[in-house]
């Protein structure tokens, strides 16, 4: 077989059995499509002309019977809506159809955005089409589609403002950034970095933002625009604090037994610093590479680490700027191919179903035989390494769960906004379970492992010369090996 078409078989398969084993999953426990209910939901709100932020104006769309799997929320706890007004813009037309349709709309737009992920990431790494969906199968595709979460979206933005980047088409840039702030905090620090480093992008910005403002207003009004700014999101953050999925520093703080306030500062102030660290660093990068791309994808990498609100489903944003930087990158290779492999494999999912688990092990192994070296009993072990890590971490799981956790007391949220019955809801699951530390290590080694090799790039470009790289990655299959 053409080893084009031997590659695409074999990732299309990926994918599929990655997207399929996880929907049947979520469905199974009747989860499919969750975060979209809030959306949905919020958009009807806004649609009825009520706050799409409180328990009265989600309640009864969110507890409205669905088609089996389909995600149901308890009439007395609602799923917050956590999105910037702005962003429902893109939910209000699916907000006009019913429900069941609505979601099959936007699992098709969700499969659109990856994909436009996977062209803008071959694109921009130089890698080839079929690997960079291979990238992406569990990170991004299995992770967010069966739920309906939006980082797609995002993605799909930030990697197509970096394609933009590349042509010099700074207005297309700003655009594609401000389809990317429906979550703000990622696509903020790229916002900056263009500002700073692109100055003739700043009347783009301008205008960008006064047009999701008047968005906002328009949809919601001002008063709503206040109360997310001064009670949502702060009521929001507090909720989410101890959830299992999240990634933040604050998340570590308060596992260590920080208060919640003082986690979520400190966990504030490095966001901060994480974004102001990675907008200087982009420019130095952009230049030593001759890579205008970096712009955008470095700080959105860079704020992922720390942080107060950071979800593993947003983990997948980081996966273009890692390959970019194997491609450049003069030392850590090794270790920029381990980042790679971490952050497309998330650990703390992968192992939840057996059948998923062994998609997941021939991803690992194919992934070792593109990025790593081309050697089938190398990727097999590695393979069954990956089984051997995830099925100690679920038995450890099992093991360390205490036997009678005290329940932990939910904080004073004004029972008006759905995030007072999210935040208990979330506060009955959570256990002191140290085996929740392990999963989540492989992801933070990956982004602290990038970071790091990123760190050396940019004293070299102090330094040194801008460098030259090759027309694509180099894989380890392609280094006379294809066969």
């Amino acid at each position: 077989m053409n080893p084009l078409r031997r590659n695409a078989a074999i990732a299309t398969f990926l994918v599929g059995a990655a997207l399929l084993f996880q929907t049947f999953a979520v469905a199974r426990h009747e989860l499919f499509m969750a975060d979209f209910r809030a959306f949905y939901c919020g958009a009807q709100a806004i649609v009825h002309a009520r706050d799409p932020y409180v328990v009265q104006s989600l309640a009864i769309c969110e507890s409205t019977p669905s088609p089996p799997g389909f995600f149901r929320a308890a009439v007395a706890a609602p799923i917050p809506t956590p999105l910037p007004p702005y962003a429902y813009a893109i939910f209000v037309p699916l907000a006009l159809v019913p429900y069941p349709l609505a979601a099959l709309l936007w699992m098709g737009i969700l499969l659109i955005a990856c994909a436009a992920s996977a062209r803008g990431l071959a694109e921009l790494a130089g890698v080839h089409g079929a690997d960079a969906w291979a990238l992406l199968a569990f990170a991004l595709v299995g992770m967010s589609v069966p739920f309906g979460e939006i980082v797609p979206v995002v993605l799909a933005a930030l990697c197509l403002a970096g394609l933009a980047l590349e042509r010099g088409a700074a207005g297309s840039a700003v655009a594609w950034c401000a389809v990317a702030a429906i979550e703000p905090h990622v696509a903020l620090p790229a916002l900056c970095a263009l500002a700073l480093w692109r100055p003739a992008s700043r009347v783009g910005l301008a205008v960008a933002a006064i047009v999701l403002v008047v968005i906002s207003g328009t949809l919601v009004g001002l008063s709503t625009m206040v109360s997310y700014m001064t009670a949502v999101l702060p009521a929001h953050a507090l909720a989410e604090l101890p959830r299992d999925t999240q990634f933040s520093l604050s998340w570590i703080l308060w596992r260590l037994g920080a208060g919640d306030g003082v986690a979520l500062r400190i966990g504030s102030v490095s966001y901060v610093i994480m974004l102001a660290v990675g907008v200087a660093a982009a420019g130095a990068l952009a230049r030593r590479w001759r890579r205008a791309c970096v712009i955008v994808l470095l700080p959105a990498s860079a704020v992922l680490l720390g942080g107060a609100f950071i979800h593993i489903g947003q983990m997948a944003i980081a996966l273009p700027f890692v390959a970019l930087t194997l491609r450049y990158a003069k030392r850590g290779r090794w270790a920029l191919q381990l980042a790679l492999l971490l952050l497309a494999l998330p650990f703390q999912f992968i192992g939840q179903e057996p059948l998923t688990l062994f998609v997941a092990a021939a991803l690992c192994g194919w992934l070792v035989w593109r990025f790593v070296r081309p050697d089938a009993l190398f990727a097999m072990r590695c393979a069954l390494a990956m089984v051997v890590v995830d099925a100690a971490l679920m038995f450890a799981l099992v093991e360390w769960r205490p036997l009678a956790a005290p329940p932990l007391r939910a904080p004073l949220i004004d029972p008006a906004l759905p995030q007072a019955s999210w935040a208990a809801a979330i506060r009955a699951q959570a256990v002191g379970n140290g085996a929740a530390w392990l999963f989540k290590l492989p992801t933070w080694l990956a982004l602290i492992t990038t970071l790091c090799v990123t760190a050396v790039e940019v004293q070299r470009a102090r330094a040194g010369r801008p460098v030259e790289a090759p027309a694509t990655l180099i894989l380890a299959e392609s280094a006379g090996n294809e066969p």
